[in-house]
Formats: structure tokens, sequence, C-alpha cells
């Protein structure tokens, strides 16, 4: 039995004691009769009981080092950013990111935003897979031409990180790709 089961347990009975105001039986347990003034007391408290049980168990750091956070036996989720910007004869650009399968938002730009970031968490440091489906505007020779890119592979993602977006055209075909930043 946790803290937070008793707690809220006994902020229960205490809010009983205030509603009521005793004169009755729990199992064992007597409570007698009692006054408007602990009748209001009761109920604070109670209040306060409950809203502990309803808590988040605490944890504490693991000694040394850059080690994460353990909760519960799981390692704490590992952020790092991901960046974008205008490129050269680009006009605008979306991009959709996915980090092992699952959508972790868009990046856009235009001549209005030409950068965009997006702080990205994940369960663990290491090797993870990324999907990167892009939309483009470029301007070829004063002509708009819209572009679809797309890329995918591996990024080897480390706590604190930057990773930018890079793109490469060949013929038609725009290739998008996550690196490091230096």
């Amino acid at each position: 039995m946790t803290i937070q089961i008793v707690a809220f347990g006994f902020g229960g009975i205490l809010l009983f004691v205030g509603v009521l105001g005793g004169g009755f039986e729990i199992k064992e347990l007597k409570i007698p009769k009692v006054g408007a003034g602990v009748r209001v007391l009761s109920a604070v408290v109670g209040l306060l009981f409950v809203c502990l049980g309803f808590s988040e168990p605490t944890t504490s750091p693991q000694s040394g080092g850059d080690k994460a956070v353990v909760q519960a036996g799981r390692e704490e989720p590992v952020e790092f950013t991901l960046t974008d910007q205008l490129g050269e004869d680009e006009l605008s650009e979306q991009v959709t990111v996915l980090v092992d399968g699952k959508d972790i938002g868009n990046l856009t730009v235009n001549e209005a935003y030409p950068n965009s970031r997006l702080v990205v968490a994940v369960p663990t440091s290491g090797q993870h897979s990324y999907t990167a489906e892009a939309t483009a505007i470029f301007n070829d020779q004063g002509t708009p031409v819209q572009y679809a890119g797309a890329g995918q592979g591996m990024i080897d993602v480390q706590r604190g990180r930057s990773y930018h977006l890079r793109g490469s055209m060949t013929d038609r075909t725009w290739l998008v790709s996550i690196e490091q930043e230096q």
C-alpha cells in the first residue's frame, strides 16, 4: 500500500467527518460528534490529504554524472532540438517529422519566419529511426515551383543536442535528411 493510497483514505475519512459532523462508526473506528470548528478544520485537512493522494510519487536523482532520474524503473525521456531554416532560392517549406513511427510535429519556414525549431522527447538516448515528408516552394528563375521531398534514416540521439534538417536536390528529386549540428 503506497503513501498516496493511505493519504487518500485518511483524507476521505476527514472529509466525511467534516460533512457529517461525526457520530458514526467505520469497522472498529468510532467517530464522536464534533463541533462546527472541528468540522471545518477536518474538511480542510481532509481535502489536503485527498489531494496528496492524487499526487505522483516523488523521485530522487541517482548519484553521479548525467544519469537520468529513474521513476518506477524507467529512464527519464531524452530531449533534443530539431531545427530547420529557409534555404537558398526557397520561398517556403513544411516538413512533417516522424521519430520511431510517431508523428512528433511539423517544422514550417517561409520568408516571414526563416527559422523553425521543435523540441522532441524520445524514451531513451541512442539510435532512433526517422521519416521526413516535406513540401517546399522554390524560386526557379522567377517562377515558383513546388517540390515534394522525403527521407528516412537513423539518428543517434543524445540529451540536449541539436539536429538540423538538410535537403539535397537531384534532378527533380528532393531528399530530406536529419543531421547532428556541429
